[in-house]
């Protein structure tokens, strides 16, 4: 059985010293930032990146550390804390520099809380007595009433009790006498849970009523949540189980007020822990199921490891083994996703049990031997010193006994008391132990999961993904940078078949490669089309290794990258080739001859110069313009055409006349036309504007008017017009060719 209490945590977006006005954008991307911190990771953190690059670009230091700050903040509420530290420590730095104390003192308190949720109290207690130091010397009254109570935390997880309830103390007196009422309220909430802990639940209970006068003063719905749900904790720890549930389901109440989500998980947890406490198993196992299902539409990890677990539990209770081993694994498994290292203990021990008791030995043993594991990880060099200090403790008061004895008692008295005073410190060290365990589990917590966020950020940050393809071809695990490749959430991935988005004309020839990789042992390089998410196929390039003798794969690992650019630039350079050959063909075929013609007229006119009339020149000379006219024209439109293909043509449009273009191109080809006994007709009488480019439309007409006396018989007819279709004009080169 587990409870989920509720605790004070660090308030994010605490407010910075007055900043100096500065630009309108950087304002906007860490409002920006600030709307989807909790809702959107990424958009989150591109919002604040902007800011703090513009705030670099404009030398403003002031935005620079609340850019810094909001990178933290963002981090740290999705307990990525290392990062979250990072980026505090940079807005320290500009702060320290600039002698701001004051805000040097609140970026303190943030990593501080970073630390201590990463489970690295050392670092934590270093940080927030640095902030007491500044708060003391600025006689910073309520900086040093909220360092008192992070403290007292710290020392809380560190067993340090009498340390962490001083320091609770401490806060509340100044909060007092500076009348900082949610302050006050905040600080016997603090002493509450630390009473509770100490196993002294009616004074607990007194700190939680006077804390909860506090909030309903101030309507703070929250604060009277949180007191509800521990005055529950406690009542049921004293046994008064229909009182508890009645807080129970008054911080209930509240919670689906303010629609806190997470707030009912804990609160109907709750609930079904206490029916179960007071007997009712049927309600109890309806309760939990409930949770259960919320938790999971929610995807509140923690959560459904806990009722997973209290599932479990109650159906081991049962004789239920099957069931219990079910539920066992689920929490196990969300244990790991949240990489709770207490939790996945939890429940290990609770399978060992229940494989144990349906003989299945050889799973119940892999339980119990991980089990071992991770309490060996756990239980580290100063738990076993201060358990050594207790047995050392005992250990002298069982000599005195001993002395006693010697005195009134018989050798075979003395004897079994030893006996009965070692199996006691024995007993108390293993209870110790225990306990111990509890307040350490919050560190290992820590530390498990900044591992996993640092994999996780590895993988979600790769241009490529990772998939691996069980036997049967389907997906085992997938990366989840295929989410920003490919636009599809990898757990919808998972279980479907590896070539179901796969182009349909590639799918056969990438079977054939997964049958040869199954067979062999060699790796295989092989590509294919993926589909993404809006229907768009990419170019993929794989590299793929069976590895289905390792036990922590079982399976062929496929590697993927887009080749998708490679593939569009080999095509873009294929056709730059082409067109490169249709040019030469072009220049050997349809230039050649008017210029050998061209070529042939000079030469008689040069060598025959002398011997020729002017008349002769002249005509021939006349008869020499049409092909130069024709050949201009040809290597124009081949130009113009070429830089078309190389995408470099200009598009310049504009209110142009109509009737000097036409014009222009029915006298270049009118001694063509003469030659054929051609007649042009040219139809336009009024100089029509319209908008367009003038040279493309001077290449079209040039070329309509060109075709047209090609392809005209000798004494045909050509016409030119333009008419009026709405707002367009209709330009129109009729023949009487074919």
């Amino acid at each position: 059985m587990k409870w989920l209490l509720t605790i004070l945590s660090l308030v994010l977006w605490s407010t910075l010293p007055a900043q100096q006005p500065d630009t309108i954008a950087i304002n906007e991307c860490l409002n920006q930032s600030k709307k989807f911190a909790y809702s959107n990771k990424d958009s989150a953190l591109y919002f604040a990146s902007e800011a703090l690059k513009l705030s670099r670009e404009f030398n403003n230091e002031s935005k620079e550390t609340s850019s810094c700050t909001r990178l933290g903040d963002i981090w740290s509420i999705h307990e990525v804390f290392d990062s979250a530290i990072f980026y505090y420590k940079l807005a320290l730095n500009i702060h320290n520099a600039n002698a701001d104390n004051k805000s040097a003192a609140i970026i303190m308190s943030r990593i501080g809380y970073s630390y201590y949720y990463a489970g690295q109290y050392d670092n934590a207690l270093e940080f927030f007595k640095k902030k007491v130091d500044i708060c003391s010397t600025e006689n910073d009254k309520p900086g040093l009433a909220a360092v008192y109570n992070d403290l007292s935390a710290c020392y809380s997880d560190l067993d340090k009790t009498e340390e962490a309830y001083n320091y609770s103390l401490m806060s509340l007196k100044i909060n007092e006498n500076i009348k900082d009422v949610e302050g006050i309220a905040g600080s016997l909430v603090s002493l509450g849970v630390l009473k509770s802990e100490m196993g002294n639940n009616n004074k607990a209970i007194d700190y939680y009523n006077e804390a909860m006068k506090y909030y309903v003063d101030i309507g703070s719905k929250t604060g009277q949540s949180m007191c509800f749900n521990n005055l529950g904790d406690s009542y049921s720890s004293l046994g008064r189980y229909e009182e508890a549930l009645a807080y129970f389901n008054k911080a209930l109440e509240i919670d689906i007020e303010l629609e806190d989500d997470y707030g009912i998980a804990i609160d109907e947890n709750n609930i079904a822990d206490n029916y179960l406490i007071m007997g009712d198993t049927a309600k109890a196992l309806s309760g939990f199921k409930d949770v259960l299902k919320f938790a999971q539409e929610k995807g509140f990890n923690m959560v459904i490891s806990t009722c997973c677990y209290n599932l479990a539990e109650v159906y081991y209770h049962k004789a239920n083994y099957s069931e219990a081993i079910n539920y066992g694994k689920l929490s196990e498994e969300y244990a790991r996703l949240t990489g709770a290292p207490g939790d996945i203990m939890d429940a290990c021990q609770i399978l060992s049990n229940s494989y144990a008791k349906l003989g299945k030995y050889d799973s119940a043993y892999e339980f119990l031997k991980y089990y071992g594991e991770l309490y060996d990880s756990l239980f580290t060099a100063e738990k076993s010193r201060q358990i050594l200090e207790i047995e050392a403790k005992y250990e002298s008061e069982k000599k005195e006994q001993e002395n006693q004895l010697l005195i009134r008692k018989n050798v075979v008295d003395r004897r079994i008391k030893i006996a009965l005073s070692g199996l006691l410190v024995i007993a108390i060290v293993l209870i110790f132990t225990l306990y111990r365990l509890i307040h350490i589990k919050r560190k290992s917590e820590r530390e498990l999961a900044l591992q996993k966020n640092f994999y996780e950020k590895l993988l979600g940050n790769s241009q490529d993904f990772i998939v691996v393809v069980d036997k049967s071809q389907k997906i085992k695990y997938i990366s989840p940078s295929i989410e920003s490749k490919i636009g599809r959430k990898p757990e919808d991935r998972v279980g479907e078949n590896v070539f179901k988005n796969v182009h349909p004309d590639d799918k056969m020839e990438l079977q054939a490669d997964f049958s040869r990789i199954l067979k062999g042992n060699n790796p295989v390089i092989f590509e294919f089309r993926l589909s993404d998410a809006s229907g768009r196929y990419l170019n993929m390039a794989a590299y793929a290794k069976k590895l289905l003798d390792d036990p922590n794969i079982q399976g062929v690992i496929v590697n993927f990258w887009d080749i998708t650019e490679i593939r569009k630039t080999e095509q873009a350079l294929k056709m730059a080739n082409d067109t490169k050959d249709k040019v030469f063909s072009i220049i050997s075929h349809d230039l050649r001859g008017p210029i050998s013609t061209n070529k042939s007229i000079i030469d008689l006119v040069v060598n025959e110069f002398d011997n020729l009339s002017k008349e002769a020149i002249r005509d021939l000379l006349t008869s020499y313009k049409p092909t130069v006219d024709a050949t201009y024209f040809l290597l124009e439109n081949l130009l113009s055409w070429a830089m078309d293909q190389m995408g470099k043509l200009k598009f310049d449009p504009g209110l142009n006349p109509v009737k000097p273009i036409i014009d222009a191109n029915i006298n270049l080809y009118s001694a063509q036309a003469e030659s054929k006994a051609i007649t042009i007709i040219n139809e336009i009488t009024e100089n029509l504007i319209a908008y367009f480019d003038k040279g493309m439309i001077d290449i079209v007409i040039r070329n309509f008017i060109s075709n047209a006396v090609k392809f005209t018989p000798k004494g045909g007819e050509i016409g030119v017009d333009v008419k009026r279709e709405g707002n367009f004009l209709k330009v129109e080169v009729s023949d009487t060719g074919i």
